[in-house]
């Protein structure tokens, strides 16, 4: 278990990015995940889905997950 006496005493985790394997829907699933606003994903499924395979016995503590809408659609592009 890690508290922040074992984990001052043993350094049994660390902070730094893990990196996974994007699965989805649709093909070009790896648009999700290539850190670019040029790209995108979409998906002409209504059930659509997108996730990130990060291998079995991973654990993390996911401290942020950025979503960002495509910017042609209509409601997108409005400032509220």
């Amino acid at each position: 278990m890690v508290t922040t006496t074992t984990q001052s005493l043993y350094t049994l985790a660390t902070n730094g990015q893990i990196n996974g394997i994007a699965f989805a829907d649709q093909t070009l699933a790896n648009n999700v995940i290539d850190n670019s606003f040029n790209t995108l994903y979409t998906s002409t499924n209504p059930t659509c889905y997108v996730g990130i395979n990060f291998g079995s016995n991973t654990v993390a503590d996911i401290t942020q997950i950025r979503y960002v809408p495509n910017p042609a659609w209509p409601i997108a592009a409005v400032k509220l």
